[in-house]
């Protein structure tokens, strides 16, 4: 339905979001969310272990999120991060964090018979 109508809500929605971020406060019915319970693995023996709680928040609420988390939390994260690192990080992977280590261990030990040693962790 906001698809279908986006051109048409957009002023509105738009407008919604910037006085919410304006004051500085959410619609009160943005911060009300349905909670349903996903099973972590199959079949459930114990509740409280084997069920992730998933919270459906309203879609505008989602929007205003994501805008906020895009322009604002992501950049100022990313400025933080050790460019060194290589998960969480958009547009990043496990195969460049190999070939980042593989290549300092070369660098490490070209031409001069020196070993490395490696110990690796995934937590």
């Amino acid at each position: 339905l906001l698809k279908e109508n986006a051109d048409l809500l957009a002023p509105a929605v738009t407008s919604i979001i910037n006085t919410s971020f304006a004051e500085g406060r959410l619609p009160q019915s943005w911060k009300h969310a349905d909670v349903d319970p996903v099973p972590k693995q199959k079949p459930v023996h114990d509740i409280n272990k084997h069920l992730r709680p998933i919270s459906l928040t309203p879609i505008l609420s989602k929007v205003a999120e994501d805008f906020v988390v895009e322009n604002h939390v992501k950049p100022a994260v990313l400025a933080k991060v050790d460019p060194r690192q290589f998960g969480t990080v958009p547009g990043s992977s496990t195969t460049e964090a190999l070939i980042s280590m593989v290549h300092s261990w070369h660098q490490a030990t070209d031409g001069n018979g020196a070993t490395v040693r490696v110990v690796l962790f995934d937590f």
